[in-house]
């Protein structure tokens, strides 16, 4: 954790509680109470709209503090198989609960740029398969 914080330390206010960092790889959120969002530098200004809805979108659902509830429970049964697939699919539910969340009072085009957003964060993430 204080790694993190030392990343984001140089971190420039964009708006209310969205900040820029060129010390971060991916879009986060830190902090349970008062959280804030924080982008790379290198997020295109396009993309930036949706981005921050969909961070919103999980302050809102109030994420950052289920995840780490979830990480906890799978902290203490670690030795159970089935822990980590829950937890798995519940990141990957969350995260698509999020998308809709996000895109509920979009209008069309909006969507359309919404999701072309998320093709282009994802396109360069590897698939991990066992």
């Amino acid at each position: 954790m204080y790694i993190l914080r030392s990343k984001v330390k140089t971190a420039v206010q964009l708006s209310s509680n969205v900040y820029q960092s060129e010390h971060v790889n991916a879009p986060f959120i830190l902090g349970l109470f008062a959280p804030r969002i924080y982008i790379p530098f290198h997020i295109k200004s396009k993309e930036l709209d949706s981005i921050i809805a969909h961070e919103r979108a999980h302050i809102k659902r109030r994420d950052h503090w289920l995840k780490p509830i979830a990480f906890l429970i799978l902290s203490l049964y670690w030795f159970n198989p089935l822990i980590w697939i829950a937890y798995y699919f519940l990141c990957k539910d969350i995260e698509l609960a999020c998308d809709e969340y996000a895109i509920k009072d979009m209008s069309d085009s909006q969507r359309a740029a919404y999701s072309q957003t998320l093709l282009s964060c994802t396109a360069n993430q590897r698939i991990f398969a066992a």
